[in-house]
């Protein structure tokens, strides 16, 4: 008779537990909405294998960075539809090649479109990737038809970025090294793991989230991982030689462009320095953007080609793509 009665207790304690854990996750929802409503990329979705890309055929005429009007093509690039009779300009990157708070007339892809007569560009590039990303990308959209040019666009803190398996609170995927290789971790990634949801709830994002001690444990606790710089580059060497690789089997030119901060006009980043050397070395075309702006502009009109110190403003985006254009050209386009 106790037992039963014991079991009863249990039960419905079980069940009360349950009720308000649903209740608090409800709640919890309701009261994040507005952190939802409010994101800087409501045009991304999840991945399991690149953490996140973006949603394909969007349309979006008031983005909340700032930029105006965003669409997406069927594939989800910031771009036209696909026309496979014309040789195709594939643009990696970050937001700041995607053109992260300027509207699709004003993204260097734009500009580049529309010198290009008989070519087209598909803008792959998304906000918040590394480079282990940037080469994932590339390897999915590596059936497109007559590739003849790729591009990819490098800024300092795509170090920091391949680094690690979370960038913006959201899981991402991870190299690491193992002896002499690079090994891929964090694939597939679950919609459900642990950082992504703590992420997304109102309890992490106003009461954990601005207190650092507690966000590093918490950061502890859901898995995130944080590689040495000096792997990082390892990992970066290796992925940038498979995209020179990749490259090199479709037979289309391969351009890096290092994309300078604004602040790097006074003083050039020890990244910086990294990419030119490891560029150089390896023999890959790429452009030097920073010395082109010391020899070009001002110091009191840098400011006007960004928005902010990593993201360029219309202007920026027009002079990226004269830039570009001539190493296509160069190819024979």
């Amino acid at each position: 008779m106790k037992f039963k009665s014991f079991c009863q207790n249990f039960l419905l304690l079980c069940g009360a537990f349950c009720f308000f854990a649903f209740l608090a996750l409800k709640i919890d929802a309701f009261l994040a909405r507005p952190l939802y409503l409010k994101s800087a990329y409501p045009y991304l979705q999840f991945d399991a294998y690149l953490g996140w890309k973006p949603k394909p055929d969007l349309s979006i005429f008031n983005n909340p960075d700032g930029g105006g009007d965003l669409h997406t093509n069927s594939k989800g690039f910031r771009s036209e539809e696909i026309d496979s009779s014309r040789p195709q300009i594939l643009l990696l990157g970050d937001s700041i090649a995607w053109g992260y708070g300027v509207s699709d007339h004003q993204t260097m892809s734009f500009y580049i479109q529309q010198r290009l007569k008989n070519q087209q560009i598909q803008n792959l590039a998304v906000p918040c990737y590394g480079i282990d990303q940037s080469y994932l990308r590339l390897k999915e959209a590596i059936d497109i038809a007559n590739i003849q040019n790729i591009v990819l666009v490098l800024y300092k803190n795509d170090l920091e970025d391949t680094s690690t398996n979370v960038r913006e609170d959201r899981r991402k995927p991870l190299f690491v090294m193992k002896g002499n290789h690079s090994e891929m971790t964090e694939a597939p990634i679950s919609r459900w793991n642990l950082r992504n949801f703590v992420s997304r709830t109102w309890f992490y994002n106003q009461l954990i989230r601005p207190r650092r001690r507690l966000n590093v444990l918490v950061s502890r606790i859901v898995g995130d991982q944080y590689r040495s710089q000096d792997e990082a580059k390892k990992i970066c060497e290796i992925l940038l030689n498979r995209i020179k690789t990749i490259a090199a089997e479709k037979g289309a030119h391969l351009t890096v462009v290092i994309s300078p901060g604004e602040n790097e006009y006074l003083k050039k980043s020890t990244e910086y320095g990294w990419f030119e050397d490891y560029l150089k070395k390896n023999g890959v075309d790429f452009i030097d953007v920073l010395s082109y702006l010391k020899a070009h502009v001002s110091a009191d009109q840098i400011h006007a080609f960004y928005r902010d110190n990593a993201h360029y403003s219309q202007k920026g985006h027009q002079l990226l793509a004269d830039l570009i254009l001539p190493h296509l050209n160069q190819a024979q386009v």
